[in-house]
């Protein structure tokens, strides 16, 4: 049976013939966005703070009902300081770097392999912040993001922490500006092969995922490469889009910083038009600016919100969304963040103090 049925049970609400009803008759108690004015006590508030954060204790638990669901969401949501980057824990052969100090912006070495003690380095301190983060949403959404704009095989731990410290930075700011951000970050340039791609050699992998996986979804199949959201012939025009970047400074090449740098001579200049599903748009040469022109006409498409919106539900609700969810919650999600010109924040603030994510069926 499902979870939510089963609750619907226990709590004495009416069986329905089929497990879809069950699911859609545990989902109406809950009016969408909603502002909860239920109970407040120990239950709710770490149903919150479970949600929210990690591992909160039961004095933190305790604190929020004593403070109210208002006072407690205003603590998530306050702005933090960057964290003090990670420093050498243990390692005595690092020249540059004492015991105690970062080695963020110091030097590697022919002669020693700095990168696996460094690599442990970044490891301890990123699960440090999750288990001592408090009352803050941060290292949450900054997980959620890492698991959105997804990188891999990265093994240099100074390119891993200028992607981690983006995605922190950003975890409650704008989705747009974020998605541009992520474009010509270093760790996504490798590991999507946006280094690769050229005028001469154009590599889809990056405007592939920008649209399926990063900005709008794949839809239904409306035809052959028509996936109703986006079509074959809008990744190939969105890798010409995006050619002519490399990164420097990987695993200290060339005595460099990780930084993204456009070579002119490797972007293709020619005029690039999208498909009827993005109202056949013309994108022009911009040079380095130019994907973000791209974004900007991707993010025109209210489907956007939507997408992301779905993703956030499942981060912190629960993940089947039915077709009561769908138009209770998400679609009031994705208009307010229209409406806020994709500012993520007061979006979260909405879900996480809302009717439905209260509702017994969901904690």
């Amino acid at each position: 049976m499902d979870r939510r049925a089963t609750l619907s049970t226990l709590l004495g609400r009416k069986k329905k013939q089929t497990a879809q009803k069950k699911t859609t008759a545990a989902l109406t108690l809950g009016s969408g966005l909603s502002p909860y004015s239920g109970a407040w006590g120990y239950a709710q508030a770490a149903h919150l703070l479970r949600r929210s954060t990690f591992g909160a204790t039961n004095a933190q638990i305790k604190q929020a009902v004593a403070d109210g669901m208002a006072a407690t969401i205003s603590k998530l949501f306050a702005d933090q300081p960057m964290p003090d980057p990670p420093v050498n824990y243990y390692f005595r052969n690092d020249p540059n770097v004492p015991i105690g100090s970062t080695w963020v912006d110091q030097p590697y070495s022919a002669q020693t392999n700095f990168a696996n003690y460094r690599r442990r380095s970044l490891f301890a301190w990123t699960f440090g912040l999750l288990l001592n983060e408090g009352i803050s949403i941060r290292e949450k959404m900054t997980l959620f993001w890492h698991n959105h704009f997804v990188t891999e095989n990265i093994n240099d731990p100074k390119f891993k922490y200028v992607y981690i410290s983006l995605l922190r930075e950003n975890a409650l700011s704008n989705f747009k500006r974020l998605v541009k951000k992520i474009t010509i970050d270093p760790s996504m340039l490798l590991y999507l092969n946006g280094n690769q791609n050229s005028r001469r050699a154009p590599n889809e992998n990056y405007a592939r995922e920008l649209f399926e996986l990063f900005t709008i979804g794949k839809g239904e199949l409306a035809g052959p490469g028509d996936y109703t959201t986006f079509t074959e012939d809008d990744v190939v025009e969105a890798a010409r889009v995006l050619t002519g970047w490399v990164v420097q400074g990987y695993l200290g090449a060339g005595g460099l910083e990780p930084t993204p740098l456009f070579v002119q001579n490797r972007h293709d200049i020619t005029q690039k038009k999208l498909s009827h599903r993005f109202n056949n748009a013309i994108i022009n040469d911009n040079g380095q600016y130019e994907y973000g022109d791209l974004v900007d006409i991707i993010f025109q498409q209210e489907e956007v919100s939507r997408f992301i919106c779905r993703k956030f539900y499942r981060w912190f609700v629960y993940y089947d969304i039915n077709e009561e969810v769908e138009m209770n919650v998400i679609e009031p999600m994705a208009q307010m963040l229209r409406d806020n010109d994709f500012e993520g924040k007061p979006v979260l603030e909405a879900l996480l103090q809302s009717e439905h994510f209260y509702d017994p069926a969901c904690m």
